[in-house]
């Protein structure tokens, strides 16, 4: 379960991409291993 929350922040915060300020925000909920808009 936990995981998969993990997993949708990841796609929220790929879909955010654009806004770094939310897209740093959703990475510190989930535990992405790319870190490539930081």
């Amino acid at each position: 379960m936990k995981k998969a929350m993990q997993v949708m922040f990841c796609k929220i915060r790929e879909n955010m991409g654009k806004w770094r300020k939310n897209s740093l925000f959703f990475a510190k909920f989930a535990n992405c291993n790319e870190e490539k808009d930081i």
